[in-house]
C-alpha cells in the first residue's frame, strides 16, 4: 500500500509501509493512503498507528480527528474549514456594459463572471481570483472602446 505524508507545507510520497517506517516521522504528521477519507494524523490512522504504540482498534476509538488541507488559501480552525471570500465577479457591471456601451465586451464579462464563480465553487481560489482580474481588464477595455466609438456613431 502506498502512503503519502504532508510535511513542510507539501505533499510527499508515495512511500511503501517499510519506507514510511524508516522515515521516522512524528505521530502528528498528516498521512493519507487508499481507504482513508481525508488526511489523518499518523498515530491515529489504522495502518500507521501500530508504529506509534497504538493498535488499529485503539486508533479507531480515538475521538479527536484533525483536518488537514493542502491549499494555503484555506484555513482550518477547530476542524471547520474557512474558505477565502469569493473574489468580485463584476456581473452587474458586465450586464450594464452589455446594455449601454459595448455588447461584445459585456457578454465576455458575463461569461467570465460565470466561469469565475464556478472556479470558486470548485475550490480553485487562485483561478477565480485570476479570472476576476481578467474580467476587470475586459470591462475597462470595453468602457474605453465604447466611449471612443461615440463620436463615430454621430458621424453616420
Amino acid at each position: 500500500m502506498k502512503i503519502w505524508i504532508y510535511s513542510n507545507g507539501q505533499q510527499q510520497g508515495p512511500y511503501t509501509f517499510d519506507q514510511f517506517a524508516a522515515l521516522g516521522v512524528d505521530g502528528s504528521t498528516p498521512v493519507w493512503y487508499d481507504g482513508l477519507p481525508q488526511w489523518t494524523r499518523a498515530d491515529i490512522a489504522p495502518l500507521t498507528a501500530p508504529l506509534y504504540g497504538a493498535t488499529a482498534g485503539g486508533a479507531a476509538q480515538y475521538s479527536t480527528r484533525q483536518t488537514f488541507v493542502a491549499d494555503p488559501n484555506v484555513v482550518v480552525v477547530n476542524n471547520v474549514v474557512h474558505q477565502p471570500p469569493c473574489p468580485p465577479t463584476y456581473l452587474i457591471w458586465s450586464i450594464f456594459i452589455t446594455c449601454c456601451c459595448c455588447q461584445p465586451g459585456g457578454i465576455a464579462g458575463i461569461i467570465m463572471a460565470i466561469v469565475a464563480r464556478n472556479r470558486y465553487n470548485n475550490g480553485d481560489y487562485r483561478g477565480a481570483r485570476r479570472m476576476s482580474e481578467y474580467i476587470q481588464w475586459v470591462l475597462i477595455i470595453s468602457i474605453v472602446l465604447g466611449l471612443m466609438s461615440i463620436p463615430f456613431a454621430f458621424m453616420l
